[in-house]
């Protein structure tokens, strides 16, 4: 079942700048949703922290945050069990300032602080915090825009933690089209219900059906730990460790998440 696919870059709606922003916000509410619901990366939070520590890391940029809610389900999970994470720095390209704002206010800004103004993982500003984070994210870069991100964070940053949901396999295609079926719940349980998301996303059921093609299609697009090193700039790959970490989602879904933290050794300065 577990037969490796050859990756395909094609497109998901969630990218469209042409999203009206009901619509965003329903997809938003969806990837809410399944960290609430699948807490892909609820195991993640042990990782994470011997890792921030490791470097010494009291801050993390995360990048591509779309509604915060791995974020959520990373600081939830790490203070059930008891283990300490860095503050994580929301942003976003379409950052969900109204969003980040409350779930300061719930987890504390201890644990989360946001940038209000978008924010492009491909342009980090030099005045950023040094480490970083991309959940979710990394996969919705083609090959080239995947080299220019890892070529940026090797010249200005130390530290890089890449999340992905997904093993690019037909066995991740499978278990993720008949895990989706659950989404039709999400106009129902969202934070800001709304009559257009009702329509939008189980009437019709247009948004779920564009949710449901963008899942698949995430998993065709994941790159694979080998890929991520291929693309690494190779001129600078010495100054860097790489670790990949595969760990199970949190309940109900029979998939693994993966990992990979690039940190720069000791002693070897960024290009910046």
């Amino acid at each position: 079942m577990k037969l490796a696919l050859k990756r395909r870059q094609i497109f998901e709606f969630c990218d469209q700048p042409w999203l009206p922003p009901f619509a965003r916000d329903y997809f938003n509410d969806a990837i809410g949703f399944g960290h609430r619901f699948f807490s892909a990366y609820a195991r993640a939070t042990k990782p994470i922290s011997a890792w921030a520590q490791s470097i010494g890391a009291t801050q993390l940029l995360d990048l591509g945050s779309a509604g915060g809610e791995h974020i959520n389900s990373l600081v939830l999970s790490a203070k059930k069990q008891g283990v300490v994470l860095p503050q994580f720095i929301l942003s976003d390209l379409f950052p969900a300032e109204a969003t980040y704002k409350r779930l300061q206010q719930q987890l504390g800004a201890d644990a989360v602080g946001y940038r209000e103004c978008p924010l492009s993982a491909l342009d980090v500003p030099k005045d950023a915090p040094r480490y970083w984070t991309i959940f979710t994210t990394m996969h919705h870069f083609s090959p080239e825009q995947a080299r220019t991100f890892l070529t940026h964070f090797a010249q200005q940053a130390d530290g890089l933690c890449i999340g992905e949901y997904f093993h690019r396999n037909l066995y991740n295609i499978l278990v993720t089209a008949l895990g989706l079926q659950v989404y039709l719940l999400v106009p129902f349980v969202s934070r800001r219900p709304s009559v257009a998301k009702l329509v939008w996303g189980f009437l019709l059921p247009i948004g779920w059906l564009m949710y449901l093609f963008d899942g698949v299609v995430s998993v065709l697009r994941t790159y694979t730990i080998e890929e991520i090193i291929a693309m690494f700039p190779a001129d600078m790959r010495d100054n860097f460790t790489i670790e990949y970490r595969s760990i199970w989602w949190g309940r109900l879904a029979p998939l693994k998440s993966q990992l990979i933290f690039i940190t720069r050794k000791a002693g070897c300065k960024s290009g910046v």
